[in-house]
């Protein structure tokens, strides 16, 4: 996913990692170097994933391993683990070479591209109507087109939740939200909280720099009601008044953040948002906005400091987080056109992904500490039924209100982030917070015509 370099694990300058997961394999980046089992003369199923978090990883790994421990299938996975940054670089080079993996995985966001430049292969007449009847409503619209599914989801994850500490907040008699915060409250405890911390920490840590992008999506869904341009795609919103007002307390709110010295106006972590968690952890900040995948690096980085840190959904202006606060990105799987085993590709994914065994897909989500959100409703039952994790609540909640990620193009975001930036950095002498939103309109309204975007929206369907 364009947006989504926040879960691959990208490895500057690595190379990919090819891993086998057939009697001739080694380990893996997280399955460690048990011997896998050998099926002699099954057909070898290619999957590409992406090189994710090495428990994420593991849990993978072991899967495919329990899947090719069956040896009378005539099926046998190879696995290639590919970091972000060269995915779409390896996939061009098989399908150019006819050698497309049978399997790939992909983000929502990309799915209704892929299915245009018919790289998907549609999955109905591989899974049962009730497996696909299984998968959360809310996911819908990112996998189904013309009837059609053409990818079987993985999971969701929420983009945008905030982490706070404790500690830091009884330090500064700051009551912790019982469910969340209005914009005013979480301002009010960052003026609590900015005097009883060191040089160095700050009460706030924010998003930066392009990741402002995505990360906001849902706080501006959730202020301006809706994205920022027409369901029709034809035209910017920004210049509808009451559109205006509401961006304009959003980027006030902001503002505020940073006049008061809140949050740094440079990351404090490495990884910018991917690994803003850290910040909270390492007790930079006293709160934190993250996705929650935060989660996940809490448990698996810094188990020590779990049980200070707590999570609600994203504030709003209103305090009212039934409604939209966050965006569901992660990830799928798709079977290539390419593949010349469609059947056994098929026997594979029903397995890993919609299968009846719930003590086993339950296992990706006690891993990552319930960091990610289940794809299908029978498991999000089977894990109401089981955990009290206070985590999973909150995730819950988020990801079943949130929405998916937009399809349009990244320059509308781009330009949705350029007033957001200025709030941070400061607007110019004599600029207004008005001709900001003047400008990202005009600029919204030339991507749109430059990319000839009214009327091609496939979610629109006029009355």
């Amino acid at each position: 996913m364009k947006f989504r370099r926040l879960l691959g694990v990208v490895l500057s300058g690595a190379m990919v990692l090819s891993v086998a997961l057939t009697g001739c394999g080694g380990g893996t980046s997280g399955g460690g170097k048990e011997k896998d089992p050998v099926e002699e003369g099954a057909t070898v199923i290619k999957v590409y994933t992406r090189d994710h978090s090495a428990y994420i990883n593991e849990n993978f790994a072991k899967r495919v391993r329990e899947f090719n421990s069956i040896l009378d299938d005539g099926i046998q996975v190879d696995v290639r683990y590919i970091p972000e940054s060269e995915f779409n670089d390896a996939m061009t080079s098989a399908r150019e070479s006819n050698s497309a993996p049978d399997i790939y995985q992909a983000a929502y966001n990309h799915i209704y591209n892929l299915y245009k430049q018919g790289y998907a292969e549609p999955l109905n007449d591989y899974f049962d109507q009730a497996q696909l009847d299984d998968i959360r409503d809310e996911l819908l619209p990112a996998l189904k087109f013309d009837d059609k599914y053409y990818a079987y989801p993985y999971y969701s994850e929420p983009s945008t939740m905030l982490f706070y500490s404790k500690s830091a907040l009884k330090k500064a008699g700051v009551e912790e939200p019982a469910e969340s915060w209005t914009w005013k409250q979480l301002l009010d405890a960052c003026a609590k909280l900015k005097p009883t911390l060191s040089a160095g920490q700050y009460a706030l840590g924010m998003p930066l720099g392009g990741d402002v992008g995505w990360a906001t999506w849902g706080m501006l869904y959730n202020c301006i009601g809706g994205w920022p341009i027409t369901d029709n795609w034809d035209a910017s919103r920004l210049s509808d008044p009451t559109v205006t007002a509401n961006y304009t307390r959003f980027l006030e709110f902001y503002k505020e953040i940073y006049d008061n010295g809140y949050s740094p106006v440079q990351s404090l972590t490495a990884g910018d948002y991917n690994e803003i968690i850290a910040g909270l952890c390492e007790k930079k900040f006293a709160m934190t906005v993250s996705m929650s995948t935060g989660i996940g690096k809490i448990l698996t980085e810094y188990p020590d400091t779990q049980s200070d840190i707590g999570l609600i959904p994203m504030p709003t202006e209103d305090g009212d987080t039934s409604k939209v606060t966050a965006t569901n990105g992660g990830w799928t799987f798709i079977m290539d056109p390419q593949s010349k085993n469609k059947e056994k590709a098929a026997t594979f994914m029903k397995w890993l992904l919609a299968n009846d065994d719930m003590e086993s897909i339950s296992t990706l989500f006690e891993v990552s500490g319930y960091s990610r959100f289940p794809a299908r409703k029978s498991v999000v039952a089977h894990l109401d039924g089981k955990t009290t994790n206070e985590y999973y609540e909150v995730v819950k909640k988020v990801a079943q209100s949130a929405v998916l990620e937009p399809i349009y193009p990244w320059d509308i975001s781009l330009q949705m982030v350029l007033p957001v930036q200025k709030m941070i950095t400061g607007l110019s002498a004599g600029e207004t917070i008005q001709q900001s939103i003047a400008s990202a309109n005009a600029q919204i309204n030339s991507v749109i015509k430059n990319n000839k975007l009214a009327g091609t929206n496939p979610f629109y369907k006029p009355e």
